[in-house]
Order: structure tokens, then sequence, then C-alpha cells
């Protein structure tokens, strides 16, 4: 799963009337005050929530992974030759 979090740059004038200003692709997570934090963290927290990411699913992902990891390796040992039966020297 991959998802990207971008940031709006939005100026609101005197009549309540919203511009914006830029995009940003890559938007800073630095917090400099309990206020920013807070801002951040529930941004953060939202697209979780939004994702269905959760706990139960994140060990259930990982168990997956895991088992395909396993697999993957048990049929590379099978195609690899035997490295000694491949190091024997022949008689001359």
């Amino acid at each position: 799963m991959c998802f990207e979090i971008l940031g709006f740059d939005v100026l609101i004038d005197d009549k309540l009337k919203p511009w914006l200003i830029e995009i940003n692709h890559a938007p800073s997570f630095a917090t400099d005050t309990p206020f920013d934090f807070k801002i951040k963290k529930d941004v953060v927290a939202d697209a979780i929530q939004l994702l269905g990411m959760t706990y139960k699913r994140k060990k259930r992902f990982i168990k997956s992974f895991k088992s395909h990891i396993a697999k993957r390796t048990l049929l590379k040992s099978k195609q690899t030759p035997n490295s000694k039966a491949n190091n024997k020297v022949k008689p001359s």
C-alpha cells in the first residue's frame, strides 16, 4: 500500500474567499509548537484511518509477507544446484 500526503497552502482574504497559493508534494512534518504537533498528528491519523490501516490488518500483512518470502526462499533453494556437487574436482 502506498499513499502520499500533500500540503495545500491557502490564503483566506477579508471576504473569507480562499485562494490556493501552492501545493507541496513533500510537506514538512516538523513541529515547532504544540498546536502544530496536534494538527500534523491529526492529519497523519486521518490518513491512516481513511486507508483502513489497522493493527490487525498490519499483523495479517506481516504474516502473509513472511509466508511469501519463506516460499520464495524455499523455491529458490530447490532451483539452485547443490554447491558441493558443483565443486567436485574431476580426476584427470
